[in-house]
């Protein structure tokens, strides 16, 4: 049978949804959800709902009942001890009419659903597929179910349990402020917003709340600022308070200035051995604006009254710099912290948030001290909040200063008959424990986790301390420190370090509890160091959903870091085309967040995400290009699946060895890009990517190897031809001295040339030939080959174009393009040789040598052609350059193979011959 809480409420039919049934306040959360926390939406509740979650809340035992009992103690400012005599129900109807501190809000939201209501969770979680036990989700799956499929959730569940009912558990569940982030929040939110779009006269409803109401739907009521719920204050104190605020706010009906000045004075003056009374003149004084300090009768204990006073007033007006600069000048305000009296209760506490805010946390340990932690519990929460986010941050030494401050606290509050195992308490230990982990002192904090083992029974408490014994048997000094390095050499080392700690990372996962992920974390890290991608991805998806649920707990690194971990465990293991897409989505994700990834394991995850999709293979390869750089490009270039599906990697290999200069490592990278380069049909980067490996192998850089290359056409075709190689490599022959193999190369363009009757090119390669003073031996077969065609050349056409230049040669103006500045020293004597054979021609010399930046010697030649009848290039020049100056020539040309004079006025006169030819 349902209860009162589970059942539709009166008049409300279960199989409906009518918007209409939504009251203002939830419509109003739904359309602000910026505003949305555990205390608003715990007002919304109607009165049964309350009273039924608080009744399970205290049914549920353990320290819930305390709880309750201090919020009414302080709400109502009675003691502790009275409230707990009440009965159940006069503490759950007088918490009808209290605020709630968002923390218990949140508690009692869920208290409500899991107790009441699980029918609901468990239809809503079932119908999106989501394990669960009996509506207890055993974690969010990730991808999301898609909107579609939570929206058409969202409507059935609405039909059979109420619009109103569905709402609450949805707006429990789509904050992040009261519930952990769920992959499919947006979703609920799209179908909340649905909703008032459908509702009638939404904005008629809004304006029905009273503007009053605001203060009601506050964030989380924070008592800490309202100075009437100091313990030792009377009604008398609060309603005076109350007027100090009313009158500076202009509330209507409230008192004047005056008529507040005329009742805090005499409140003073009525007995001034009532010291606390000084109080309302502080906080007057900085509501109001006035002078601060005049104090009558002046004393000490009077002085910090009114000093409190003017600290929280600051506190409500959120001043806090006002605070931290009296702090620095006012001996009386250094000296609230001191716990010597009521006065320091809360103004205390203030001082410490301010020289939070500020930064000030060295200043936070000297200023408290252990008697004003004992007396205020809301100064221990403020302290404890200020050590954990010390040591969130990093700040291990100011932390330690903090922790130390609280663990004096603790004995003293021990002493007087507090539990060990106060949750408080257990929580500054093994914070404290933590501090002295990262300051190296393993054997103290050890004794301080084993304490625990015996002292917290929470099973969530023990795994986190298994887990720190388990870093601290691998001399780690935290969690964030577990992480595989980039080198695999180093990789040996960590796996050793967490098979020490392995027993204590296994107890900790024993009890399947959230905090387990700590346990589960190492244990993954083990898994994937050794290569076992199976039970490396089942832990770390255990560790990423406590991590990714927990946002504030851990930092961004770790929770990245969880995830690229457990990407890569599922890509290496390659199951199936959807556990590759969602591989490469997680870790694409995790990259952009700049989590780092180890080098040794591009390979295991390329050759999964191999076999699916070619974008995801794409997608990871550019992610981790653009995060790690020159770190990852190695291990990516070695991959053909990658350079072939991702570009970019050969762009930026490309780049690296522009970077790297004239180096052996800017060789093996230009080698790697060719490769990449003819299999992807870029022929203009591949032909570029030749001329720089050209430029490097002529400084003998990487020449063994380039002319290796060259020795195979599938390494350079289409991008040069076999001619163009054939002379590259038998310059990088000749460079090295290895002038037989030279031969060996050039011997079959003299026959090809002569084949083809172009003897001009036969007998250039032959002069070339010579300079290698091989002997006769090398030259005797070709030359009488050569000389043989040249004579039958003559036999057929016996009016030479020699003859005819000498008859009635016209001018002609060539234009030669190769060597440097050394070929330069001969410019002379070659055109005194080409004037003797033939006065009619002039020669224009551009000596390019082996510039890097060939493009202004290109300008050059270019610039020159148009008043050039002919060109001739030197045949051992940049092989990229001598093609691009051809391309942009339309007239006659030769090469010239030879570097010695007579060489080069041979080719001069055999371009300038080629010009009267065509004339």
């Amino acid at each position: 049978m349902m209860s009162s809480a589970s059942s539709p409420r009166s008049g409300e039919d279960s199989r409906t949804w009518d918007v209409s049934h939504l009251p203002p306040r939830l419509l109003r959360l739904i359309r602000r959800p910026k505003r949305l926390g555990a205390h608003k939406l715990w007002r919304t509740l109607e009165e049964a709902e309350r009273s039924a979650a608080l009744k399970s809340f205290i049914e549920l035992g353990g320290e819930n009942r305390g709880k309750l009992v201090r919020v009414v103690a302080e709400g109502r400012n009675f003691r502790a001890a009275t409230v707990d005599r009440w009965d159940d129900t006069k503490i759950v109807r007088t918490l009808q009419t209290l605020p709630l501190p968002n923390r218990l809000a949140n508690s009692l939201l869920h208290v409500l659903h899991l107790e009441r209501r699980r029918e609901m969770l468990a239809h809503f979680l079932d119908a999106l597929d989501i394990p669960n036990d009996d509506g207890v989700a055993k974690g969010f799956s990730d991808p999301d179910p898609g909107e579609a499929v939570v929206r058409g959730a969202a409507e059935d569940l609405a039909r059979e349990h109420g619009i109103r009912r569905v709402v609450v558990y949805f707006l429990t569940l789509a904050s992040p402020r009261v519930t952990p982030t769920v992959p499919f929040a947006d979703h609920l939110w799209h179908w909340m917003k649905g909703l008032l779009e459908r509702a009638q006269g939404v904005a008629e409803a809004e304006r029905e709340i009273p503007e009053k109401d605001d203060a009601d739907l506050d964030e989380e009521p924070d008592s800490t600022n309202d100075p009437g719920r100091h313990r030792s204050f009377t009604t008398l104190d609060r309603l005076l308070i109350e007027a100090v605020v009313d009158s500076e706010q202009d509330v209507v009906g409230s008192l004047g200035e005056d008529e507040v000045d005329d009742a805090v004075d005499e409140l003073v003056s009525l007995n001034g051995r009532r010291q606390h009374s000084f109080f309302h003149a502080g906080f007057r004084d900085v509501l109001f604006g006035r002078a601060l300090g005049e104090i009558p009768a002046r004393n000490k204990t009077r002085a910090r009254w009114y000093w409190a006073g003017v600290i929280l007033g600051w506190a409500r007006l959120e001043a806090w710099p006002a605070i931290v600069a009296e702090f620095d000048r006012n001996a009386v305000v250094l000296d609230l912290g001191n716990g010597a009296d009521f006065a320091t209760d809360e103004a205390a506490r203030h001082v410490a948030h301010a020289l939070r805010r500020a930064g000030r946390f060295s200043d936070v340990a000297n200023f408290v001290q252990v008697r004003a932690l004992h007396r205020s519990p809301a100064l221990f929460l403020e302290v404890l909040d200020i050590g954990t986010e010390l040591l969130r941050v990093g700040e291990d030494g100011g932390a330690h200063a903090i922790f130390a401050l609280l663990m004096k606290a603790v004995g003293a509050l021990e002493e007087e008959g507090y539990p060990s195992a106060d949750p408080l308490f257990l929580d500054v230990r093994r914070r404290h424990a933590h501090c002295l982990q990262r300051l190296l002192r393993h054997e103290r904090a050890r004794l301080l986790l084993m304490d625990l083992l015996e002292l917290d029974p929470d099973p969530n408490h023990l795994a986190m301390v298994y887990a720190d014994l388990g870093l601290l048997e691998g001399r780690f000094n935290r969690l964030d420190d577990v992480r595989l390095p980039q080198q695999e050499e180093e990789l040996a080392d960590l796996l050793d370090r967490l098979g020490e700690g392995r027993k204590y990372f296994r107890k900790s996962i024993e009890g399947d509890v959230p905090y387990a992920a700590h346990g589960h974390y190492c244990v993954g890290v083990l898994a994937l160091g050794k290569g076992k991608y199976d039970e490396a991805e089942s832990h770390f998806a255990e560790a990423r959903a406590q991590f990714g649920s927990q946002p504030k707990h851990y930092a961004d690194t770790l929770a990245n870091r969880t995830d690229l971990y457990f990407g890569i465990s599922r890509a290496a293991r390659a199951r199936s085309a959807g556990d590759l897409t969602h591989a490469a989505r997680v870790m694409v994700r995790a990259l952009e967040a700049r989590a780092s990834f180890p080098s040794y394991l591009v390979d295991p995850v390329v050759e999964g995400l191999d076999l699916g999709a070619r974008a995801d293979l794409s997608n990871f390869a550019r992610a981790l290009l653009d995060t790690h750089g020159d770190a990852a490009l190695n291990a990516l270039a070695r991959r053909e699946a990658v350079v072939d599906n991702c570009p970019e990697v050969a762009d930026a290999l490309l780049r690296r060895a522009v970077r790297n200069g004239q180096s052996e490592a800017a060789a093996t990278d230009l080698r790697a890009c060719l490769a990449i380069f003819l299999r992807a049909g870029r022929s203009a980067d591949a032909e570029d990517t030749l001329d720089r490996l050209e430029s490097l192998a002529v400084l003998g850089i990487g020449a063994a190897d380039f002319e290796e290359c060259l020795s195979f056409p599938e390494h350079y075709q289409p991008a040069w031809e076999p001619e163009e190689a054939a002379v590259a490599r038998a310059r990088c022959l000749e460079a090295r001295g290895e002038l037989r193999a030279a031969f060996g190369l050039l011997q079959p363009l003299v026959h090809q040339y002569a084949t083809a009757g172009d003897l001009t090119n036969a007998r250039g390669v032959l002069d070339r030939i010579r300079t290698y003073r091989l002997g006769s031996d090398y030259l005797d077969e070709m030359e009488g080959r050569v000389e043989a065609l040249a004579d039958q050349a003559m036999v057929q056409e016996p009016d030479s174009p020699e003859g005819a230049a000498k008859a009635v040669a016209p001018r002609a103006r060539v234009l030669f393009v190769g060597g440097d500045e050394r070929q330069s020293k001969k410019n002379r004597a070659v055109a005194d040789k080409v004037r003797q054979r033939t006065p009619h021609v002039e020669v224009t010399f551009i000596h390019p040598g082996w510039s890097g930046n060939w493009s202004q010697d290109l300008d050059r030649v270019r610039a020159k052609l148009p008043t050039h009848d002919a060109l001739v290039l030197t045949r051992f020049m940049r092989t990229q350059l001598g093609r691009r100056i051809r391309k942009h020539c339309d007239r006659p040309w030769r090469f010239c193979w030879s570097a010695g004079e007579s060489g080069m006025a041979d080719a001069i006169l055999a371009a300038a011959e080629a010009t009267w030819a065509s004339d």
